[in-house]
């Protein structure tokens, strides 16, 4: 993305050079006016293409977005046409600096989040993930974002997940430990739960306490083997008891379709929340009345459409598998 340009125009009566300057990190820019004639055009042009230092102006200005134009009123220029050009470059400059130091911002909670933590935490190591996904997306759809910047960001992120792999390895051995310990509970708890069905049968005592362990089951953590080892052990002392297979799958299909409108509905929620925002920024854009405020505003609306265009699509994919469930119970 350019940064620097070089205009001829016309100031108190005399023709000048005007360079300008966008800041770095910042919403503003600076007009470096010069006398024809008492400055070279070539080294300006030297300048603008970054090998060269710019001379003592005889004035410089500064412009932020608060100002209705990019130049001021004692400024005069032939080809405005190249003002227009500038402008909207400079509301893209905007744009990209605001998107960064949002980026910025994240980065620099996941590295005070991951320097404070005692042990792995899966949610941060997503989270890192994610930062990284979201910055490949915007650089896809944002060439103005050079490759050193995203660099730096890979690097950093880099060092973090290296952290979050230190941590893992202690956190994945003591999580094995655990496993272990709540598998071997959770044996011990059908073994006697057997027992006492075959000493004394109580199927309503043995089906209500089933489900609770399968209730715990499903939330204690346990995945892959471990998981179908204790499933299985339950569905098989379910079997015993005779107990019709469509009951419990009955329970499966119910919770399918529980699962599945608790997802419409934060789906929903979340899509309403993003139209709200979407009318919001619409109505501040008919009260702009700066060019490059407006672009700024089309843009958040477009990153928001492009979610609601998204939501919606998952929302109506949900909402086609939950019509399907009910059809069948």
């Amino acid at each position: 993305m350019r940064k620097r340009f070089l205009l001829e125009g016309d100031y108190q009566n005399r023709e000048v050079w005007i360079a300008i300057a966008f800041k770095d990190e910042a919403i503003s820019l600076l007009l470096h006016l010069f006398w024809k004639g008492e400055v070279k055009k070539e080294l300006l042009q030297e300048w603008v293409k970054g090998t060269a230092e710019l001379p003592e102006a005889i004035a410089t200005i500064e412009r932020s977005i608060t100002d209705e134009n990019l130049l001021t009123e004692e400024i005069k220029v032939i080809n405005v046409g190249k003002v227009r050009e500038i402008e909207i470059e400079w509301a893209d400059n905007i744009l990209l600096t605001r998107v960064l130091q949002g980026f910025d911002g994240e980065l620099l909670v996941l590295k005070d989040r991951i320097s404070l933590l005692e042990s792995y935490d899966q949610e941060v190591f997503d989270e890192c993930a994610r930062f990284w996904e979201r910055l490949i997306a915007f650089k896809k759809d944002n060439a103005s974002l050079s490759n050193q910047k995203v660099d730096i960001y890979k690097a950093d992120l880099d060092i973090l997940f290296e952290a979050l792999k230190a941590l893992k390895k202690d956190h994945r051995k003591e999580q094995q430990e655990k496993v272990q310990e709540t598998k071997a509970n959770f044996l011990l708890k059908l073994e006697i739960l057997n027992h006492k069905l075959e000493e004394n049968p109580n199927h309503k005592f043995t089906i209500e306490r089933l489900k609770e362990i399968r209730a715990e089951l499903n939330k204690s953590g346990l995945r892959q083997q471990h998981y179908t080892d204790i499933d299985n052990q339950i569905n098989a002392l379910f079997e015993k008891m005779s107990v019709p297979k469509v009951k419990a799958q009955t329970e499966k299909f119910d919770k399918r379709i529980h699962d599945l409108e608790g997802i419409a509905e934060k789906i929903q929620k979340s899509l309403d929340w993003d139209l709200k925002e979407m009318e919001k920024e619409k109505k501040n854009k008919e009260f702009s009345q700066q060019i490059f405020q407006m672009k700024l505003i089309d843009a958040k609306i477009d990153m928001i459409n492009k979610r609601v265009v998204e939501k919606q699509e998952k929302l109506a994919n949900v909402l086609a598998t939950l019509q399907g469930l009910k059809k069948k119970k």
